[in-house]
């Protein structure tokens, strides 16, 4: 059957966390054969990551409706009260692990591409990619190997969101901390430095800094503290073992921060920057800094043509036309396929609930609701711009 609901049942059984052995390739394999079966007009392209993964990607080779989403999942969380990887069917909606994250929006762009016309599908492309949840792997191959770049989409759709549709993200910054501070007897605090408390400090100040750094469209950068760790050590070079004596001041701290930035002036260097100031005036030896991830601001210009045209479809598809607020929504790496092609991008899923979390859901009604609206956008795209030529 190639309903919403069986499809995403099949999906959600074959995992594809990227954990304890298993990774993406087995439904990246299962997905290959569906379309092999059921769809064998569309080309399929596998595209290799160095380390034996692989995205897919089905369709035209240039298309003119580019959808984008992800296969992989975050893996299995604590405090399910279904088996994550059985789809549970309960009052209206489906339980298991990347429903809403995304393997029911796939299973309603499947199933909207079998119900279109053969010569609307030969104008769309669907990549299937590898690694969001993780480090972005697959999207990063898909710029490196500079894919839609050479002749764009006219429209680019991800599914990486729900039926309020989505045009922007803040960036995201993430950086690991080590800082050398003095010991000392804690009866004299002037005789050290707390590598603890300064790192504190720095950070609220750094904190304070960065709220200068706004945008009307993304409103505020932020920072999370995700992390922290001291303590009195006489290694500093492996501080794995710490005191814990009450009567000592520590002179080694570690955090995490990571940062949703809103305005595209603020880079990781400049942060980097910042926060080495604000160590150093507290009389701290920056250890290390190490950047895990500098992800940049999408916040693209407003295409009124591409945006009509979607008000128009939710009209016809009966949903209300109600954008979500990137301000409140987290880092999506369609953004790093905004830096490198012009096309209008707009993140449109099926959405759910609980992401990332235990008793993942969504609600079958969504799933059904967004393969129309999917269906709808080809359509009617190819029929305005045929009646455009005409």
């Amino acid at each position: 059957m190639n309903d919403v609901v069986s499809l995403a049942e099949k999906l959600v059984s074959i995992a594809s966390y990227v954990a304890d052995g298993c990774d993406e390739t087995a439904v990246v394999a299962w997905l290959e054969q569906w379309f092999v079966t059921n769809l064998p007009d569309m080309k399929l392209t596998r595209q290799p990551l160095p380390d034996g993964r692989a995205n897919l990607y089905v369709g035209a080779p240039t298309p003119i409706v580019l959808f984008v989403g992800h296969i992989d999942t975050v893996p299995i969380s604590n405090g399910w009260q279904t088996p994550p990887l059985t789809l549970t069917r309960e009052s209206g909606r489906l339980y298991g692990l990347g429903v809403a994250d995304m393997k029911g929006s796939i299973a309603s762009l499947m199933v909207a591409l079998t119900r279109m016309s053969k010569s609307a599908r030969s104008t769309v492309g669907m990549l299937i990619y590898v690694d969001e949840e993780y480090r972005f792997a697959g999207m990063k191959q898909v710029i490196a190997d500079k894919l839609f770049v050479d002749q764009p989409p006219e429209l680019v759709i991800s599914l990486d969101g729900n039926l309020q549709p989505l045009m922007g993200c803040r960036g995201l910054i993430k950086m690991d901390i080590e800082v050398i501070g003095k010991s000392g007897h804690a009866s004299n605090p002037a005789n050290g430095v707390n590598a603890i408390t300064q790192l504190m400090e720095s950070l609220a100040s750094l904190e304070q800094q960065l709220t200068q750094y706004t945008s009307s469209e993304l409103g505020q950068t932020t920072m999370n503290i995700a992390y922290l760790r001291g303590g009195a050590t006489t290694d500093v070079d492996n501080p794995e073992i710490l005191q814990r004596s009450g009567n000592v001041i520590p002179n080694y701290a570690e955090g995490i921060i990571e940062l949703r930035v809103a305005d595209t002036k603020l880079t990781a260097q400049l942060v980097e920057t910042l926060l080495r100031q604000l160590l150093q005036e507290r009389g701290l030896e920056v250890k290390s800094i190490r950047v895990g991830a500098d992800l940049g601001v999408w916040n693209q210009t407003r295409d009124t043509v591409s945006e009509q045209f979607l008000k128009t479809c939710y009209t016809q598809a009966g949903i209300l036309w109600q954008p979500d607020d990137p301000r409140y929504r987290g880092y999506i790496d369609v953004q790093l396929l905004a830096e490198v092609i012009d096309s209008p991008i707009y993140v449109i899923g099926a959405g759910g609930d609980n992401r990332h979390g235990a008793n993942e859901s969504a609600a079958i009604s969504d799933l059904q609701v967004a393969a129309n609206l999917y269906q709808l956008i080809v359509e009617q795209w190819n029929k305005e711009n045929s009646d455009e030529k005409s």
